[in-house]
């Protein structure tokens, strides 16, 4: 697998915008972003690696793996760092317009921080 950049872009201030698919039938079902243009490699890994099922997507991708399909990943689009969040908030709301399942839990972006920081820390209030 490779990308190809855009001339005078540098490979160490990009961000990866990325889907997941059901190999078979090309279903879209997760977008996410993972940081420097290849990291999306060792966040794939992440995700099929086993971990805890605690979200929607965790649970499509055992039940994924459970049955011996294989999941698809591909980078949709490439960004700055300081404009990752408009960039998935975009994709996700794009693909849910085009009527793609996906198993997002937030619209992404900054939302998708917040959630992250409540499941590590919990609600302190």
């Amino acid at each position: 697998m490779s990308l190809i950049l855009p001339v005078g872009i540098k490979k160490s201030d990009k961000t990866s915008v990325f889907i997941y698919t059901l190999s078979v039938d090309n279903d879209i079902r997760y977008i996410g972003k993972t940081k420097g243009w290849l990291g999306y490699r060792r966040r794939y890994s992440k995700h099929l690696s086993g971990d805890p099922i605690v979200t929607k997507k965790d649970r499509w991708v055992k039940s994924i793996l459970r049955d011996g399909k294989e999941i698809d990943m591909e980078v949709v689009d490439i960004c700055n760092e300081d404009n990752w969040a408009i960039t998935e908030t975009y994709w996700i709301a794009q693909f849910r317009a085009w009527g793609f399942n996906l198993t997002n839990m937030s619209e992404g972006g900054i939302v998708s921080i917040y959630l992250e920081t409540l499941k590590k820390y919990g609600n302190k209030e």
